[in-house]
């Protein structure tokens, strides 16, 4: 998604100009610039085909082990208003706290550390978002993308399994299907090869995705 097709919020337009300047400096110290962004609607769809496969598996694997819980709508009979209820609450916070997870990452291998971590959310699609605006390897860049989705998504799933159960484990398939779009950030840049020496990570300040300098 460009800033073309929604409207920047004031801090992405800072960041935005500030990401400029930093863009036009590394072009002059000789840097190429590749992007490695995606379009919002593009993750949200891909996001469902990269995560479902490990959800209906870890499901397959739940069932197996626990069929007494094979019919959801049986486990949560007669306390369905107060499933929905908790359930809803729990993916906003769980939300929140999957942009926390994010920034907490990032910020422990950058220089300023939390001050170079930033939030906010594309209303025209209703997704939250984390940027950190200084540059990272990709190992830390990876780290950081995919932390929120293992420790909110595929662990619960995985604890659910062993301790039985339901409510657990779709919270974490939930999760683990809002992390998808992270994946898909994270498998374009394992399918990115780097032509020079020094390359640099930065996370977009609106987009989904990064830019990654080198030479």
């Amino acid at each position: 998604m460009s800033a073309k097709e929604r409207k920047l919020t004031e801090k992405e337009q800072k960041r935005a100009a500030e990401f400029e300047k930093l863009s036009r400096k590394m072009l002059d110290d000789g840097y190429s610039q590749r992007d490695l962004t995606i379009g919002i609607l593009y993750a949200n769809m891909m996001a469902l085909f990269v995560a479902c496969p490990v959800v209906i598996l870890l499901g397959i694997v739940y069932v197996m082990v626990h069929p007494e819980d094979g019919n959801l709508l049986i486990v949560f009979e007669d306390r369905y208003l107060i499933f929905a209820i908790t359930f809803f609450i729990s993916i906003i916070v769980l939300t929140v706290l999957h942009e926390l997870i994010h920034g907490l990452t990032w910020a422990f291998f950058t220089e300023k550390h939390w001050k170079s971590i930033s939030f906010g959310v594309i209303w025209s699609a209703l997704t939250p978002y984390c940027t950190c605006n200084e540059p990272l390897n990709k190992n830390e860049y990876i780290l950081g993308s995919i932390a929120p989705t293992v420790i909110l998504g595929l662990a619960p799933m995985l604890i659910a399994i062993v301790v039985g159960s339901p409510f657990l484990f779709l919270l974490g398939a939930m999760m683990y299907l809002g992390g998808g779009g992270d994946m898909m950030i994270i498998l374009k840049m394992l399918r990115f090869k780097a032509n020079g020496s020094e390359v640099l990570y930065f996370d977009h300040p609106y987009k989904v995705g990064l830019i990654v300098f080198e030479k």
